[in-house]
């Protein structure tokens, strides 16, 4: 697995919906880090997430084409313990289509991903891109 770093910047939450789901409120900062996630070199996903800043302070400075929640662990210990997720069909738009070197409406899913931790504090909000065609999910759930 690699990454390609698009975005890593601090931005002011200006959107309601954006802000609630992050538990700040509007006009606070958060990280916004836009990554292009590989597997063997070959683009999977398009990852754009949204972290509190007061969650993980400096998190600019840390190698951000690592895993996020393993950075959350090690450096801030909040691990990530749970998360809420909606997953939705799509097809690529332009943009998005030549990210990740594929043709225009590959039939892709669109994951709306709130990851909390053992606090219930929001760690990051994700909207992440995933090709259809190269895409296995599986699941597992217990009672």
């Amino acid at each position: 697995p690699s990454s390609i770093i698009l975005k890593a910047e601090k931005t002011k939450i200006t959107s309601k919906k954006l802000a609630d789901g992050l538990q700040i409120p509007v006009g606070d900062y958060a990280y916004r880090i836009k990554r292009v996630r590989l597997a063997d070199k070959v683009a999977l996903s398009i990852e754009d997430s949204y972290i509190p800043c007061e969650n993980a302070p400096g998190l600019l400075d840390h190698d951000l084409k690592a895993s996020l929640y393993q950075i959350f662990t090690d450096v801030y210990e909040k691990p990530v313990v749970k998360a809420d997720s909606t997953v939705s069909p799509m097809l690529l738009d332009k943009e998005q289509a030549e990210l990740l070197n594929a043709p225009v409406n590959t039939p892709s899913l669109i994951f709306n991903l709130t990851g909390f931790d053992a606090r219930g504090k929001t760690m990051e909000h994700c909207v992440s891109v995933k090709r259809g065609d190269l895409y296995d999910f599986k699941f597992s759930i217990e009672a």
